[in-house]
């Protein structure tokens, strides 16, 4: 029989274990995981060169809908951050949460009614497309309480927001590049996965997730 104190120091290991694993799922021990995988998912960021050209090369049927559209993805990505950045994504993980109350807001609120109004109107085209696949991703997490789902609709707006117009990083954010976007990425990415094959944001809601 080994000595008593290997059994203690055994039993303390386990009791550790244990308390270490059951921490993970509390709120702060989920905002520890959720950044961790921040940290190990981050992207190369593209060539600064092709950000600014793309940003340059933003436009909507007027200044002003340009300028509007802009505050709104903002609008959205701050909201979207305090769904499912900095370790609130594990609220989503209940089906029942009422954290999903938000998800449904978002996607009731004014801001995406504009974007999705105005996402045919923009220039680059894959830029509104893009909005499409967030509203598509956002609106499938949201019917199936899919909590990577909506983590995906996140993605694509905070590059939209970071990289595609071009905006400061928020009070607090961080600038990861998560490569997803239609207009930086092109047909391999994400936001085109979302849409479906043929990149058409009707596609039904079964497809690659």
């Amino acid at each position: 029989m080994a000595p008593w104190w290997r059994r203690v120091t055994a039993g303390l290991t386990v009791a550790v274990l244990a308390g270490a694993v059951a921490w993970l799922f509390t709120p702060a021990g989920g905002a520890w995981r959720e950044a961790a995988l921040a940290v190990l998912g981050g992207g190369r960021e593209p060539d600064a060169e092709r950000i600014q050209a793309i940003s340059q090369s933003l436009a909507a049927a007027t200044p002003e809908e340009l300028e509007r559209a802009e505050k709104n993805v903002r609008a959205v990505h701050e909201r979207m951050n305090q769904i499912a950045g900095w370790g609130h994504l594990s609220l989503l993980r209940d089906r029942q949460s009422p954290a999903w109350d938000a998800v449904r807001e978002v996607l009731e609120g004014d801001a995406l009614r504009f974007l999705r109004d105005v996402a045919p109107r923009l220039t680059p085209a894959s830029v509104g497309r893009d909005l499409q696949a967030f509203a598509k991703a956002l609106e499938e997490g949201y019917a199936r309480r899919d909590a990577d789902r909506v983590r995906v609709a996140h993605r694509i707006v905070h590059d939209l927001d970071y990289f595609v117009f071009n905006h400061e990083t928020v009070p607090g954010g961080d600038r990861h590049y998560w490569g997803v976007t239609i207009t930086l990425e092109g047909e391999d990415s994400l936001a085109q996965e979302v849409l479906g094959p043929a990149g058409e944001a009707g596609t039904p809601a079964g497809g690659r997730p």
